[in-house]
């Protein structure tokens, strides 16, 4: 993706808002920003995810994993927690039923301007 080169030209996604639409996330990772528990909304929580590594929080590291040494770094780690947001989409099995994606995209059409991302 060539990131690193990216970096340099831009503002690593600061000011941008992110919705990642999965499981939830580990809100204590110590990699990730702190997502505001007023950020995680959806039938399946997004900020109540147990310790481990789940496809939620893999995605957000992707995307914001911060740039102090642990880790990897994100593709924008400038986006912060206050400007993640996080959507409970699916359960732990990975069922994701369409009633809850609905519900979430109408949400994210009307409060994800401007500047926003989703992440499904």
């Amino acid at each position: 993706m060539s990131a690193p080169t990216a970096w340099t030209l831009g503002t690593q996604g600061l000011g941008a808002k992110l919705l990642i639409a999965d499981m939830g996330h580990y809100q204590g990772h110590e990699d990730l920003s702190s997502v505001p528990t007023s950020n995680c909304y959806g039938q399946y929580g997004g900020c109540d995810d147990a310790p481990v590594v789940s496809h939620g929080t893999h995605v957000l590291g992707i995307a914001g994993a911060l740039d102090n040494g642990i880790g990897v770094v994100g593709v924008a780690p400038g986006i912060g927690g206050t400007n993640t947001l996080v959507w409970g989409i699916c359960d732990n099995a990975g069922d994701c039923p369409y009633g809850g994606q609905i519900d979430m995209l109408n949400w994210a059409s009307a409060n994800l301007v401007p500047r926003g991302v989703i992440n499904m």
